[in-house]
């Protein structure tokens, strides 16, 4: 295996991981509209038990139920469900280094699992805003990945941690979300939301 710290950008070689549609789906956000319908039905859900036990009606409670469904469903579309700009798992660093070789899958989908259920729109607008052209610098400049490498794979070990995948944490890792989170924040709120599916479309050559 050639090594992946000296492999150029432009080689077919430089990316050792592929993405299959379906994890691009995921990445980007419009994989996870299942999901999303899961949580609908079950806000739902919880809506319609409420007013059957308040009121006794079963007509009620249905249409608390189609309600709840709507607006838990419709709100996550808005957070990026069906779309590869909203609030979804689109973890650019990690996936770069995912793909690479450098970070687990279990850390990469760590990540993204934990990133899609805890953090802000804003935060992650604000995360795209400076990471997605930190990805293409990285892929001239060597010295820029080697600079990120480490923090990124101290916050996803302690993300790993904290999703409940690893038995320790990162005192590193700690560091830097304590750091890096709402800075990525005070950035979200003065940026729009920066399209990163290209940035794959751009490492598919060939």
């Amino acid at each position: 295996m050639a090594d992946v710290q000296s492999v150029s950008a432009d080689s077919n070689d430089y990316y050792i991981l592929p993405l299959e549609d379906f994890e691009i789906d995921a990445v980007n956000g419009a994989g996870s509209w299942m999901g999303h319908v899961d949580r609908g039905m079950i806000g739902g859900a919880y809506a319609a038990g409420g007013t059957y036990a308040t009121t006794g009606s079963i007509s009620k409670a249905g249409i608390a139920g189609g309600v709840g469904f709507a607006a838990v469903a419709t709100q996550s579309v808005y957070n990026g469900g069906l779309s590869g700009s909203g609030n979804s798992s689109g973890r650019v660093i990690c996936t770069h280094f995912y793909r690479r070789g450098r970070l687990t899958r279990e850390l990469w989908r760590a990540d993204l699992e934990f990133t899609f259920a805890n953090l802000s729109p804003t935060t992650i607008r604000g995360y795209h805003y400076w990471a997605i052209p930190y990805v293409r610098l990285m892929r001239r400049r060597p010295l820029a990945e080697r600079i990120m490498y480490p923090l990124a794979k101290a916050r996803a070990e302690e993300i790993a941690f904290q999703a409940g995948r690893r038995n320790k944490g990162s005192v590193a890792g700690k560091i830097v979300r304590l750091v890096g989170e709402p800075i990525c924040y005070v950035i979200g709120t003065m940026v729009g939301q920066k399209d990163w599916a290209p940035l794959w479309a751009e490492s598919r050559k060939g």
